[in-house]
């Protein structure tokens, strides 16, 4: 089993632009949470992504790449699976077909 841990690590890092330019919610050891800022008709924040470790597992998931899975290219073998698998959520363009 991977280092949760370090993965994790990685993740959050990845994110560190982003969320330096939106708007981070959390962001502690186990979690970095972060809405754009732009308000929606209900006036609540958009999502924009979220990582955090769990007990065996490292959730990660990035509403750019639901909205528009071309955000993939580039993307290629492991690093692809990774990212449909912890950005599919039901709903999401970027879900692999059941």
């Amino acid at each position: 089993m991977p280092d949760l841990n370090a993965v994790f690590t990685e993740l959050r890092s990845i994110m560190a632009p982003c969320a330096a330019m939106l708007d981070p919610k959390k962001d502690d050891a186990v979690e970095r949470y972060v809405d754009t800022k732009h308000l929606q008709k209900n006036t609540k924040p958009l999502f924009f992504g979220a990582v955090e470790v769990r007990k065996s597992f490292v959730g990660f998931h990035l509403m750019p790449v639901c909205v528009r899975p071309e955000h993939l290219e580039g993307f290629a073998g492991h690093h692809l699976r990774l990212v449909i698998a912890t950005t599919a959520a039901p709903g999401c363009a970027a879900a692999p077909a059941s």
